[in-house]
């Protein structure tokens, strides 16, 4: 499993990545899904989504600890927040964290999710939960210097379509499955 240079909730930008929240009714305790915008890329720019190396999924969220949080949840409620932080080992890129109290559901169509990512070198997808999903399409397609993910805990039981899942990624080494 790749190892990070950082802790979840540290900062990282406006990834508007469509993904979707866990959220709970007050009189009902089963998980709403509640799907984000798809604009995070104008919130935080193509210049730093090129600077990403790394991206990862917190269940905690953490409140005014950095400089960089957006806040992508689709109510604009702080209930999924991205972080963007200067990575340790070259501070012209950056990390990215996505996180959600509990995790983050993944859309039921989930293409090209964390697509179009230069620079992108590790990704841990431990909190990203896709028990309803259907599609991981293209997932990192265009990710070319993507050498290491962890993937062991999606759940793919319902998905029917993983076509060019990794497309691209030539630089690719290890998949955790």
């Amino acid at each position: 499993m790749p190892k990070f240079k950082y802790n979840p909730g540290d900062k990282i930008g406006p990834y508007q990545i469509q993904m979707v929240e866990r959220i709970k009714k007050k009189d009902d305790n089963k998980p709403k899904d509640v799907m984000l915008g798809y604009s995070w890329q104008k919130k935080i720019g193509a210049d730093n989504i090129s600077k990403v190396v790394s991206i990862t999924t917190s269940d905690i969220l953490e409140i005014d600890k950095y400089d960089y949080v957006y806040d992508i949840s689709a109510k604009k409620d702080n209930s999924v927040r991205a972080y963007l932080i200067k990575n340790t080992e070259n501070s012209s890129y950056y990390d990215l964290i996505i996180a959600a109290n509990n995790g983050i559901i993944a859309n039921k169509n989930s293409d090209f999710l964390f697509r179009d990512f230069p620079n992108l070198a590790k990704v841990d997808l431990r909190h990203l939960y896709t028990d309803e999903t259907v599609s991981l399409r293209g997932l990192f397609y265009k990710c070319p210097k993507l050498v290491s993910v962890d993937i062991s805990t999606l759940k793919t039981s319902k998905v029917t379509s993983m076509m060019s899942m990794f497309r691209n990624c030539t630089a690719l080494q290890n998949i955790d499955l």
